[in-house]
């Protein structure tokens, strides 16, 4: 399996010939599944873009589809969302994120499909690839990135982690730990931070709100002004 990540630039030429690149890389492999995932930075039909349309906008979408077609590989269907890209005016919407895979991919994951996740201060919203016939479920831990930037984080947690005896084999001992430390930073986070999670859901439950009833109307100027404070 080959799995290519790509972030397109966003001038015409460059961007052609990053597809002749791999292109040729295709034609020269005997790999039949190959997986193309990221920011395309081109739209493939007028429907997956919201807003104003570039004078290179026709050329790019053809030049694009010729590159789909050529490397036969197909779009991941999405659940969820129309986009992956909003400005934060809410004015202008795209799907230029996507994932791009070979017939032989579906072969393997027939029930291959991307969630369309809500965007919380990034303009691209998050993707998922899901095989929905085999769900690997969530992460088992989670650990949130403003807490590195509490120099008291990493002392809590040396602390805490030191202070935890379990008694088995290493493995257990290993899970335990985890478990009984995940416990001591959701109190650590509530005492720092407050409800810092419900604050940050009700932020994101507010700009998909907007940004839904941006895909279907074009937003008031209060709802713009709304959408760009909280994105």
């Amino acid at each position: 399996m080959v799995i290519v990540n790509i972030y397109a630039p966003c001038k015409t030429v460059e961007k052609r010939s990053l597809w002749e690149k791999i292109l040729d890389t295709k034609r020269n492999s005997t790999i039949d599944i190959w997986c193309l995932i990221g920011g395309f930075n081109r739209v493939r039909r007028l429907i997956e873009r919201k807003g104003q349309e570039s004078s290179q906008g026709a050329i790019d979408r053809r030049a694009f589809n010729y590159f789909i077609e050529v490397m036969e590989i197909n779009d991941i269907p999405l659940v969820g969302r129309n986009f992956s890209w909003v400005r934060p005016n809410g004015l202008t919407m795209s799907r230029i994120d996507r994932i791009l895979v070979t017939r032989r991919w579906f072969d393997v994951w027939k029930g291959s499909c991307i969630h369309v996740l809500n965007r919380t201060f990034s303009d691209h919203c998050p993707l998922i690839l899901k095989n929905n016939i085999v769900d690997w479920g969530p992460k088992p831990f989670q650990c949130l990135d403003f807490w590195h930037d509490d120099k008291r984080f990493k002392e809590f947690v040396t602390q805490k982690w030191e202070g935890i005896t379990k008694y088995g084999r290493g493995t257990y001992i290993l899970k335990e730990k985890f478990k009984e430390l995940k416990k001591q930073l959701v109190t650590w986070n509530k005492e720092q931070f407050g409800h810092s999670k419900r604050c940050l859901k009700e932020i994101e439950k507010n700009m998909l709100e907007l940004e839904m009833k941006g895909e279907i109307r074009a937003l008031n100027e209060e709802e713009n002004e709304s959408l760009q404070q909280q994105g």
